[in-house]
This record gives C-alpha cells, structure tokens and sequence, in this order.
C-alpha cells in the first residue's frame, strides 16, 4: 500500500472504509469481523482493518486479499498514546471516509481526536452485547459510550432489537437532556441513529448433510444424545452451569455425551472442577476450534448456558445446520430462537430445567424437526443481508442514498 499519498473521500472510486477492532484473536467479534471484511462488496469499498490491542491475532491470516490494509496501532508499543498516535496518523494518511469500531475501549477513547483530523470521517460505533455490574445492572460499551461520546458518533450499529432498545433509552434518557442543556431548543437524538443489523450466517458454508472430517466424526459417542458446547470459558458464558447440568443427572451419565469446546481464563477451573467431579467420562474437551462447521454435523443438541449476550454466533450457525438448540432467554436470542426452532427457556434457568429441555429433545423424529424449522428460521439472516445492510448505511451517511439501512431505523 502507498505511504504519504493523500486519499481523498474516494480513491478509483472506492470509498475508504477503516473497521477498527481491539485485535482479531479467537471470539464472536472477531468472527463478525471477519465475516464484515469477507462479504462488504470491495468493488464499491477499499477494506482497510487496524487493530488495537497487542496480541498475537491468529485470525488475522483469515483475512487474506479480503483486506486492503492492516495495520496494527499496538506496534511497536502497546502503551495508550502510542496506540492513539498511531491510529490518528493512519486516519490522516489513508483518509477513511467511514471509520467503523467494534468494542475497542482506544477506539471509543479517541473519538474526539478523530473528529478533529482534517475532513474527519464519518463514525459508526458498532456493539454486540451488555456486560453486567455486580449489581446485576447492564453496563459495557452499549451504556458509556453512548453517554460519552454521542456526540462524535454518526451511527450505532447494533446486533438486536434488544440491544437497540437499550441504546435508544441511553440516547432518550442522558444524551438529549445534556445536549438540551448546552443548547436550549435543540433537538433530541433522532431515532434513525441507531441502525440494528443482525450478523448473520454463511448459508453456503453451514449446510446440513455434507460429509464430516474422519478425526471429528469419529468423537461421536453412539447410543448417546451428544450435546455439544462452544464458547470462550469465562463468566459471560457461564461454563460453570455447564458443568451443573452434567451433574443434574447425579451418577455418570448413560444417555449423554458433552464435547465442550472453547479456551479462555476459566479453563483450568473448569478441567480441575470436571475431574474432581468424576464426570470426565461423560464429557470430552477441546481446544478452539477454527473450523466448526463438522461438529455442529456431529452433534445432536447444542446448549447455550450464558449469563448474557448479543446475538451468539454460534446459534446461528447450529440453526443453520439444522441442529436443535437450547438455550436461555438472554440477550437477543429469542429474536431467533422462535417456537419451534428450538428451546427457549427463562433467563436463568436451573440445572435441572437444562436437563430437562435437552432430554425432551431424544427422539430423533422431534429434533429432525426442529431442526428443519431452525434452518428455514435462519435463511433471513444471512452474512450477505449483514453486509449490505451495513453498505447502505455507510451510503445514507456518505450522502448517497435516502434509503436508510434496514429500512427500518429502530
């Protein structure tokens, strides 16, 4: 890529778009912001990404000729300002049109300075869930940066109704009365700021009935249901109510088989509390898992234990592969998880009411199904309706359009 050249708002035509996310590790975020750069049209938008947090990234190689540029603002030094010089400078020199960030803290940190850049960008803030306070009330990225910086942000881009909910009540209840206040008789935030695009699913890499990899296939357990669980261990997705319900049954399970799947902080408490519970027997664990798609295949059940969420990921793709799901009513996942498609249950359930749910769900009549209502469900929700949707927004804040970018601002 050209160094020192000046790139005005478009460059042969492309606009320039930088999607600024905390680093590309393992991780629903970062899986969405892959999908962004594999499936944003770059004929109509030249894709730089810049990452903010020093890490080793391991998916930045997915990215391939998806990304234009990649710039990684922790290098050579990871302290703050080092990272905030380095981001203004590539914002100078590469001229975005749009910058785009996904939960990273310096991104959301730096607004201000980004908008003081000559010809500043237009800026999208884009959230995927809450995280709660020990007081059991919502905060995260959602509620500070909305309260902070609204007034530096063009758009939101939110992953579901609940979620742009929350928002809009944030924009309604601490933003207009302050903004009323530094200028009487000014309007309130207007309602079409918040745009909720759901992520979406590759409907033509997650396909019910292909073949599984041998090495996969052969971690089938037969004569039992075998319950898969995905996810980074840590207290967002509750592993600890995992094991909970491996235990519900009381003795070693006959009827059921865990493949728990997933690294993070809470691993080696998990594994000591396993093998102390003289459970392993029924439960098989894995490393991350780059490629998923055969183990959804292999699987009969998928369970979701969070304490919280977006809109996981790893629902849609087991939808998409006609894979039964139960799952507790957090977040946004009753916006997907609808009768029929799956289990819903309350927002905390017990132990025993997890149980319960994945044992109604033995007969292989019943969850073939659910199954086939999973996948009709999630055929509106793909990574292609993801990225135009968010096409059309940066082309209604570019000028370029009067559609907006759902059609339907929440």
């Amino acid at each position: 890529m050209p160094r020192g050249e000046r790139i005005g708002v478009e460059r042969d035509g492309h606009e320039t778009i930088l999607f600024m996310v905390a680093s590309m590790s393992e991780g629903g975020v970062q899986k969405a912001a892959l999908d962004w750069f594999r499936h944003v049209d770059g004929a109509r938008f030249r894709k730089l990404l810049v990452t903010t947090r020093p890490c080793t990234h391991p998916w930045m190689t997915l990215l391939g000729e998806h990304a234009d540029g990649i710039f990684d603002a922790a290098l050579p030094a990871p302290d703050p300002e080092a990272v905030r010089h380095n981001v203004l400078e590539l914002i100078r020199r590469e001229r975005p049109s749009i910058v785009h960030i996904s939960h990273s803290l310096y991104g959301y940190e730096m607004l201000e300075a980004i908008k003081q850049v000559p010809d500043p960008p237009k800026v999208v803030a884009q959230f995927h869930n809450f995280e709660y306070r020990p007081d059991g009330s919502r905060g995260g990225y959602p509620h500070w940066v909305p309260a902070r910086f609204d007034r530096f942000i063009d758009a939101y881009s939110v992953v579901s109704d609940e979620l742009a909910r929350e928002v809009e009540l944030i924009l309604e209840r601490e933003v207009a009365p302050r903004a009323k206040r530094r200028a009487p008789g000014s309007a309130a935030a207007p309602r079409s700021k918040v745009h909720r695009i759901y992520l979406g699913v590759d409907l033509d890499e997650f396909v019910p009935g292909a073949p599984m990899a041998a090495e996969i296939a052969e971690r089938r357990r037969p004569g039992r249901m075998n319950v898969l669980w995905i996810g980074r261990m840590t207290p967002q997705k509750n592993p600890g109510m995992l094991l909970d319900v491996v235990q519900a049954g009381g003795e070693i399970r006959e009827t059921l088989h865990f493949h728990i799947i997933g690294d993070g902080p809470d691993r080696a408490s998990f594994e000591s509390r396993l093998h102390r519970s003289g459970l392993s027997g029924c439960c098989s664990l894995y490393p991350f898992q780059r490629r998923v798609r055969d183990w959804y295949e292999m699987a009969d059940v998928l369970l979701l234990t969070s304490r919280f969420e977006g809109l996981p990921l790893v629902l849609y793709e087991a939808m998409a592969m006609g894979l039964p799901s139960v799952a507790p009513d957090v977040g946004g996942i009753s916006e997907l998880l609808t009768p029929g498609t799956g289990l819903l249950l309350r927002a905390q359930p017990t132990p025993e009411e997890y149980d319960e749910a994945i044992r109604s769900l033995e007969s292989e009549t019943v969850r073939n199904k659910t199954g086939a209502l999973a996948r009709k469900r999630v055929a509106d929700f793909s990574v292609t309706e993801m990225a135009r949707r968010h096409e059309r927004l940066y082309s209604e804040l570019l000028g370029k359009t009067g559609a907006n970018s759902d059609g339907e601002p929440v």
